[in-house]
């Protein structure tokens, strides 16, 4: 059962967040009374391809960044699926996120902006080096943990490049570039509203614009 967790294996507490695939819980494992967060997605809101592989893109980010366990990206804990439903059982960091720190305090001052800095471009960094995009960088999907530092969570519309695309360095000397729209208006990076092709560079675009909502209180314009 360890190895092969069902549904029944968990006790919902109550919804931490709605998406337009699923909600995340969070639930405590009977077996390890350990807390957890659990993202189920309904295969019935899978409807179009893309959908699809974004659900299966986000399983295998996932699996990759478990066994690498870098401490400023989420864990995955388990993952199944029954009829209805697909589960991703994350690890849960109970200090909130960053969204809902600067709906309290408007912003941040500027030596715990300079600290978050850092620990965001370490991890996105880390993405970059094993050849994923995150594409979906921004307060929401910046949890906080008990000890008070950060880790990027939501991987839903995240490229990852095969490892023979990827030729070491950061991950992104090799000039690999894809063109889906997607990820969050007010951090977008101009080539992606341009509809052109990009490559790691756009997640350092937003993180410009979430550091300037740190430090100033609203988005960039």
């Amino acid at each position: 059962r360890a190895s092969h967790p069902i549904l029944d294996d968990f006790d919902l507490i109550r919804v931490l967040g709605r998406g337009c695939m699923g909600k995340v819980f969070l639930v405590r494992e009977t077996r390890t009374r350990r807390l957890h967060a659990l993202k189920a997605i309904m295969k019935g809101r899978l409807t179009r391809r893309r959908e699809a592989l974004h659900a299966r893109s986000e399983r295998d980010i996932l699996a990759t960044l478990a066994a690498i366990r870098h401490p400023f990206l989420v864990r995955l804990r388990h993952s199944f699926q029954d009829e209805e439903r697909l589960y991703l059982v994350l690890e849960h960091h109970g200090g909130g996120d960053i969204a809902s720190e600067l709906a309290r305090l408007t912003k941040f001052d500027p030596e715990r902006v300079q600290f978050y800095a850092r620990e965001l471009i370490c991890g996105i960094q880390e993405l970059h080096r094993i050849g994923i995009i995150y594409r979906d960088l921004k307060p929401e999907n910046i949890l906080i943990a008990r000890d008070g530092h950060l880790v990027l969570t939501d991987f839903g519309l995240s490229k990852q490049f095969s490892p023979e695309d990827v030729y070491g360095g950061e991950g992104n000397g090799d000039g690999r570039t894809t063109d889906t729209f997607c990820g969050t208006a007010e951090y977008l990076a101009p080539e992606i509203l341009r509809g052109e092709r990009y490559g790691y560079a756009i997640d350092w675009w937003s993180l410009g614009a979430v550091l300037y909502e740190m430090a100033f209180g609203t988005v960039s314009s």
